[in-house]
């Protein structure tokens, strides 16, 4: 009998010897190790991220644990600067690029102010809307798992009446069997046949 086959019927399981010799024979046939590595058949898996060269290099950092070094917001001061040219363009390009930044934070800013009520009333009744449907799916998949055990039960009550029938005709059978037995092997007795 396999472990929870039939849990509205199989109640043999319930009893503490008849579980105890089917995790014995569990074990036992584990420690042979007949069964087949289902594993074996999946190839290993390679990390290649498309080609990225980029990526792969910050996969490596990851693996070998070495944090990812601090950005630099600040920038350099022009006392800190040398003279040359490249190095004070860089400067200047960091200093255009945060005045931009900055730029764009405003104008955000100014919509946000204009428009942002507006949206975020639109961005909660989305929220709203998705929590309801999802609710409603969560209800539906509830029902259906319910209607699901209910038809397990069902089919496997149905198929329990079968199955007593079966054992009764088999443990007849074995009685038929062993009568017959006795009566050849006292038959043979009597003959004085082997």
């Amino acid at each position: 009998m396999a472990e929870g086959s039939l849990p509205y019927i199989d109640s043999a399981y319930n009893n503490d010897i008849t579980r105890d010799l089917v995790h014995s024979l569990i074990e036992e046939e584990m420690e042979k190790g007949s069964f087949q590595e289902y594993l074996a058949a999946v190839p290993d898996h390679t990390v290649s991220f498309g080609g990225s060269e980029l990526l792969m290099h910050e996969w490596r950092r990851i693996e070998q644990g070495i944090p990812q070094q601090e950005i630099d917001f600040v920038g350099r001061s022009v006392a800190d600067m040398d003279d040359s040219t490249f190095q004070g363009r860089d400067a200047i390009d960091r200093a255009q690029t945060r005045l931009e930044g900055t730029a764009n934070a405003l104008i955000n800013a100014e919509l946000m102010k204009k428009y942002g009520s507006e949206s975020w009333k639109y961005y909660s009744q989305l929220l709203v809307d998705m929590k309801e449907k999802l609710e409603q799916d969560n209800e539906n998949a509830e029902e259906a798992l319910v209607e699901l055990q209910a038809l397990r039960k069902r089919s496997q009550l149905k198929v329990g009446g079968t199955l007593e029938q079966l054992q009764q005709q088999y443990m007849h059978l074995v009685g038929q069997n062993a009568q017959l037995r006795q009566r050849l092997g006292s038959d043979t007795d009597t003959s004085g046949e082997p």
